[in-house]
């Protein structure tokens, strides 16, 4: 899908916006449709908006061209009402580990939970429960209730560190900070 400039913003150039001669009509969110001669379509593209993708993909096109390009993807994967505060969540996630992501941590990027509630009123944090029962229903062996693994105790903390790695318990530090 090609990119449309307009004032420093970015557009997916889909519908809504449409280009009929040299005149671009497209929707800004809280202003309703404008119209504009003042344009430019970027060379480079993102996935069709029907393109299943990742969060951690969704959260890059963020970073590189904003809400209006990175929540039609976001409403592939949660309903379009908390479709613009989920990405913002999980963008303002990522922007606090965004040194120690890399792209194979795509699944784990998945799996974090944010704070639905907080998002709501613009405060973003991940979900440390939500996280540690979905990581409890994934495997049988880690019970988050009794804080065990394999028998033993074992904190939310040390189960991501043995499951993931150093670097991922890094990157749930930083998010949490």
């Amino acid at each position: 899908m090609q990119i449309v400039e307009v004032n420093k913003e970015y557009y997916p150039l889909c519908f809504p916006q449409s280009i009929e001669g040299e005149t671009l009509e497209y929707f800004k969110r809280g202003e309703g449709y404008k119209k504009t001669k003042k344009y430019r379509v970027l060379e480079d593209v993102i996935p069709d908006r029907w393109t299943p993708l990742k969060w951690l993909e969704i959260v890059q096109i963020h970073d590189k061209y904003g809400i209006n390009c990175s929540v039609l993807h976001s409403e592939c994967k949660v309903a379009g009402i908390v479709a613009e505060s989920n990405v913002l969540a999980r963008y303002n996630l990522f922007m606090k580990a965004k040194h120690l992501i890399k792209p194979v941590d795509a699944d784990f990027f998945e799996i974090l939970p944010i704070d639905g509630l907080l998002a709501a009123f613009g405060l973003y944090s991940l979900d440390p429960v939500i996280l540690g029962k979905k990581l409890s229903k994934t495997d049988p062996e880690y019970d988050d209730l009794n804080c065990t693994y394999k028998g033993k105790t074992c904190s939310l903390a040390k189960y991501i560190l043995i499951k993931y790695g150093a670097r991922c318990n890094l990157i749930i530090d930083a998010m949490l900070k």
